[in-house]
């Protein structure tokens, strides 16, 4: 027997990968279709979709608070309930039965949990030609429920990681204070500076600011010179890149500042200039 696992989304296609090898190894009579691993290039998706469901009597959407409201996830979901009726089911991880609309909540929802999970594995051995018997399915489920168990509760986790209350988490804003902290920063960083030989140079009263928000591949040489030219020390310059994501320091010399972004950026450091 055919199965046709629908999927839309990196967490989702991660499911799909999981059931295409479990499922086959509980239920060996049944052979996963799993787009587009079963799609070779060239393919044409409507007609191959068309011909996949003629020959498939059962369907799984894997259903995430990623792709919940994917056109794509509903448009499978509609040809499969369309071609199945009622052998389909909606497994879902990190979404409430609240959120499921459109021809998805036609379908059989199912948890991930494990007695939930096996009504579905049983509903599926009971579309088979030759459905195993209610304690060889029971045993087999047991010794490979562990396998499958671990797979999703790892992208369980990551989707809770990624989403509250089925929205997708930001960044968090940064503080006000956080900003003002930051620009003191650089502020002491550039008064500490300002009595350098190189000032004496200086044809312009302007104040120059460069940023170095990538290291490039020769970045122990990029730290050497940073830490030659402004005595911060490797400790200091690795602590403030790895909090703000770039290193940024100032000077008033305006021949220093170019003779410095030109040094960085011949090895290969990518530097922002103010």
């Amino acid at each position: 027997m055919k199965l046709f696992v629908s999927w839309s989304g990196e967490y989702s296609r991660k499911i799909a990968e999981t059931l295409k090898a479990w499922i086959p190894a509980v239920l060996q009579s049944v052979d996963v279709f799993y787009s587009p691993e079963d799609i070779e290039k060239g393919d044409d998706w409507n007609n191959r979709l068309t011909k996949e469901l003629e020959e498939c009597k059962y369907g799984v959407v894997c259903l995430t608070p990623e792709n919940v409201k994917a056109p794509w996830i509903n448009f499978e979901a509609g040809a499969l309930a369309k071609s199945m009726d009622s052998r389909v089911s909606a497994l879902m991880l990190g979404i409430a039965t609240s959120d499921v609309k459109g021809p998805l909540s036609r379908f059989q929802n199912t948890w991930f949990e494990k007695e939930d999970f096996k009504k579905l594995i049983r509903s599926i051995n009971n579309s088979t030609e030759k459905p195993l018997t209610s304690d060889v399915l029971n045993y087999i489920f047991e010794k490979m429920w562990p396998h499958l168990q671990a797979s999703l509760s790892q992208i369980e986790s990551d989707l809770k990681e990624k989403f509250t209350d089925g929205i997708e988490k930001t960044e968090p804003e940064r503080k006000e204070s956080d900003a003002i902290q930051e620009i003191l920063h650089i502020l002491r960083k550039m008064d500490i500076q300002s009595n350098t030989p190189s000032d004496f140079f200086d044809d312009s009263p302007a104040t120059y600011i460069l940023t170095v928000t990538d290291f490039g591949p020769k970045h122990t040489l990029v730290i050497d010179m940073l830490n030659s030219e402004f005595h911060e020390g490797e400790e200091a310059i690795l602590k403030e890149y790895d909090t703000y994501g770039a290193y940024t320091i100032g000077t008033t010399s305006k021949l220093r500042y170019y003779s410095i972004v030109s040094r960085l950026r011949r090895l290969g450091a990518t530097v922002d200039t103010y």
